[in-house]
């Protein structure tokens, strides 16, 4: 179906400070049964917090 399209995000970046805790992420998830990879400490929590609303949105950097 063309219309699956359940969440798109696009230039996602969090910021701490004076530290960048993700940088530029973008990615698409449909109706597929998906998994957020990467090692420790690559921002995986902060990522889906921040989709969630669960960040301050001064963490946020549009």
């Amino acid at each position: 179906m063309p219309n699956d399209l359940l969440l798109h995000a696009e230039s996602l970046s969090i910021r701490n400070d004076d530290a960048l805790l993700v940088d530029d992420i973008s990615f698409r998830i449909g109706r597929e049964r998906v998994a957020l990879m990467g090692g420790s400490g690559s921002g995986k929590s902060l990522t889906a917090r921040s989709l969630m609303s669960l960040l301050s949105t001064a963490l946020l950097n549009a």
